[in-house]
């Protein structure tokens, strides 16, 4: 889960730079604003929080759903 929070981080600086960047690399580059980091921090707390944390529901959640796998296995 963490991996693919990675790799959509980095999806979204790709995405901002195509858009928020100018075409001609020889032009100045623009300054980058709060709101085009904004999403990136937001996408990188969750991953933090739940690499250190995880809530009693989940833990029950996935808890539940290892039972219901196992329950199947030959």
């Amino acid at each position: 889960g963490g991996l693919l929070v990675i790799v959509f981080i980095g999806f979204l600086n790709h995405f901002r730079s195509m858009y928020y960047e100018p075409a001609n690399a020889a032009a100045a580059p623009l300054p980058i604003s709060r709101w085009c980091v904004a999403p990136m921090a937001l996408a990188l707390v969750p991953l933090v929080v739940f690499g250190f944390w995880w809530p009693e529901p989940l833990w029950r959640f996935f808890a539940a759903i290892r039972l219901g796998l196992a329950g199947s296995a030959p």
